[in-house]
């Protein structure tokens, strides 16, 4: 693709991710913050078997939710773990 139709794309692509964050602190503190969950909960679980595939998978869930809807499910709350086997493993 190039020219007119790919200077279009690329205008859209780019306001959608700055609607978003990009290139804001905010974007940015929201991950630091979803890895200081992440990392509170793994504290957590100290001692106990755990699929971490899970674990990563839960975070990374929550880091899209947050850029997608704002808001950030607890890595146990039955929702995120609905929505998560709609994602390709």
């Amino acid at each position: 693709m190039s020219g007119e139709p790919w200077r279009q794309q690329r205008r859209v692509a780019l306001t959608i991710l700055r609607n978003v964050g990009l290139g804001k602190s905010t974007l940015e503190d929201k991950i630091k913050e979803e890895i200081d969950f992440f990392i509170e909960s793994l504290k957590s679980i100290h001692g106990t078997k755990v699929d971490f595939n899970e674990f990563i998978g839960s975070s990374v869930a929550n880091n899209v939710s947050i850029l997608m809807f704002g808001h950030r499910f607890e890595i146990s709350e039955s929702q995120l773990q609905k929505g998560k086997k709609y994602l390709p493993k």
